[in-house]
């Protein structure tokens, strides 16, 4: 304990929030199943945390059918897909702006020829997505477009933001 006294300077190791630990399984599972959602990342982090202070703030009990029920529910305002869900080669990599999930638009396969082997990865799986963002300074609406790449030989996935 001395050497993580040392480390953060704290005499005891954090305290979690079981309840919450739990929460976030059952939501990644459910997002994963049905919407083919993930909460990756600081952004995706921060939101799963705001869907279970909403869930409490509700009155829903952590472990429960309910919970799964609520989550089924709340998650389809949230991983939200223009024609069909995400076919991803590997885990998930649903992107985030603004503390949100994008919205899907589609995916499509690198095709293998000529130019694509010399300027782009042939074979790999390509998913976009998109938001609004509001730009201040303007007053204007900005449209962003991110790019997500899982490669089919490799595990993994590259998150691209366009703005």
């Amino acid at each position: 304990m001395k050497v993580f006294d040392k480390i953060i300077g704290r005499k005891t190791p954090p305290k979690f929030d079981k309840g919450e630990l739990e929460f976030g399984a059952e939501a990644l599972d459910v997002a994963r199943r049905y919407y083919k959602g993930s909460f990756d990342g600081d952004e995706g982090e921060a939101f799963l945390q705001e869907l279970y202070v909403e869930f409490r703030a509700q009155g829903g009990k952590v472990v429960t059918k309910e919970m799964r029920a609520w989550l089924r529910k709340r998650l389809t305002s949230v991983f939200l897909c223009v024609d069909k869900v995400p076919k991803w080669l590997d885990e998930p990599e649903w992107p985030y702006l603004a503390g949100r999930p994008m919205i899907f638009l589609g995916q499509m396969t690198v095709p293998r020829n000529t130019l694509t082997k010399e300027f782009a990865s042939p074979g790999d799986e390509v998913y976009v997505f998109t938001a609004r963002r509001y730009e201040p300074n303007t007053k204007n609406w900005e449209i962003v477009y991110a790019t997500v790449s899982q490669d089919r030989e490799l595990a993994g996935a590259t998150l691209i933001v366009e703005d």
